[in-house]
């Protein structure tokens, strides 16, 4: 029982020691800037948008979408009326 309760002793004590020292605020400043140019942004949206339309028209598009209709969104919608 003693050897337990070292045991449990040095796991929580090494568990603090490794959140204090983890836990430092050293870290540079993140600035908050966009990389993309807006043209570039414009063209990812665009390209996003493409991809779900075609994700649409493809096999397993149909039945990702089948999927989320007959049993995602039931589910929770299910689950949000009996909370």
């Amino acid at each position: 029982m003693k050897k337990v309760t070292k045991l449990a002793m040095f796991l929580l004590a090494g568990t603090l020691a490794t959140g204090f020292t983890s836990c430092s605020s050293d870290d540079d400043e993140v600035i908050n800037t966009t990389i993309l140019t807006p043209e570039q942004q414009s063209a990812l949206s665009q390209a996003a948008s493409e991809s779900r339309a075609n994700a649409n028209k493809t096999e397993m598009g149909k039945v990702v979408a089948n999927y989320i209709n007959e049993v995602v969104k039931p589910t929770y919608l299910d689950l949000a009326e009996k909370s």
